[in-house]
């Protein structure tokens, strides 16, 4: 159904084609067999755009635009980018009173660029060692995505009674256009 016709089997039935109309075979050093190759060359390549533009019409081929608009027949709309979401275990000096991590409490992966942030406000009770919290990515789609356990664990300005902090667990939105 999406085939491309092999480029050697396409140059031999255009040379014979060719013979058929000229009465000429072509050798390797004329100029119709450079030209023959062409053609045959543009016509492989327009095959393979054919039959990829004809797969889009398929749910399992499709992507992009094609996709949305398979969805549409069906009432369904792509979900917007999500960001990335991971649970952080902060490690706290103790004794401490009680800490708010807020928004500003920002953390940086191990790339030096992607950064986390709290999912909301959170109270951390006083002379507690140890306190989860799930971060998330500042930007929606796949930037949050991959990063193991330990790789998001430099925070962008200190907080008084934190040890450490890092992710320990690696979660992943996957959006693909």
């Amino acid at each position: 159904m999406f085939t491309i016709i092999p480029t050697d089997e396409l140059i031999a039935k255009l040379r014979e084609d060719y013979y058929k109309l000229t009465g000429k075979w072509v050798n390797p050093s004329d100029v119709e067999s450079f030209i023959i190759d062409l053609v045959a060359y543009n016509q492989t390549q327009l095959e393979g755009k054919i039959n990829y533009y004809r797969k889009q019409n398929f749910l399992r081929h499709a992507s992009g635009e094609a996709l949305d608009l398979l969805g549409e027949w069906l009432g369904v709309v792509r979900l917007p980018p999500q960001p990335a979401k991971t649970t952080v275990r902060f490690t706290f000096e103790v004794p401490h009173p009680q800490i708010v991590i807020d928004e500003n409490v920002k953390l940086v992966a191990k790339d030096g660029k992607t950064i986390f942030k709290p999912s909301e406000t959170v109270i951390v009770p006083a002379d507690v060692q140890t306190f989860d919290i799930v971060y998330k990515c500042e930007t929606s789609g796949i930037d949050g995505n991959g990063f193991v356990a330990g790789e998001i664990n430099q925070l962008v300005s200190p907080v008084s009674y934190v040890k450490k902090a890092e992710n320990i667990t690696v979660y992943s939105i996957y959006w693909r256009s």
